[in-house]
């Protein structure tokens, strides 16, 4: 039974990576990106201003938090369909199959919050998200644009849509 745990654990941290990959590989797809130092201070200030006024920070680590919620609700019902589907686990009587579910069910392994705190001590988060929205706003938003969209952010609509 461990193994299959094992299985469906290193299965979710697979999933938890190939959508990394795919974050990085769509950013890979747009062109070379503006290196920070070339975007103008006054930009870069509105840049920054923007990131934090729209909570990107926060808006990322619950992104994250809510996919480790979800692999740990996932990873025991996986677990369980697949011993389910074992002919030893068929053999047991129906009592032993409820006991052996229920124990599946109620492990307190928590993988997914194990990748989540993982991932906090090794991302720099603040970095990640700088690398990755600099080259995107200066690309697609002037610094008339970055200080509209500012305005509009710190008006009680522009907070609406935040929260």
């Amino acid at each position: 039974m461990p193994a299959m745990t094992q299985h469906k654990i290193l299965r979710a941290l697979f999933a938890v990576l190939a959508l990394c990959v795919s974050v990085a590989s769509v950013c890979a797809q747009d062109p070379a990106p503006t290196e920070p130092s070339t975007i103008s201070p006054q930009k870069l200030q509105l840049m920054k201003e923007l990131l934090e006024l729209t909570n990107s920070r926060k808006t990322i680590e619950t992104m994250f938090k809510t996919q480790a919620e979800q692999m740990d609700k996932e990873v025991p019902e996986s677990t369980w369909r697949i011993a389910s589907m074992r002919a030893d686990v068929d053999a047991l009587t129906e009592e032993q199959r409820e006991e052996l579910r229920l124990k599946i069910m109620s492990g307190d392994h928590h993988p997914g919050q194990k990748v989540y705190q993982s991932l906090l001590k090794e991302i720099d988060f603040d970095k990640l998200i700088e690398e990755t929205s600099m080259p995107l706003y200066d690309k697609y938003f002037s610094e008339a644009e970055l200080g509209d969209l500012l305005t509009f952010y710190k008006s009680a609509t522009g907070q609406k849509v935040l929260q």
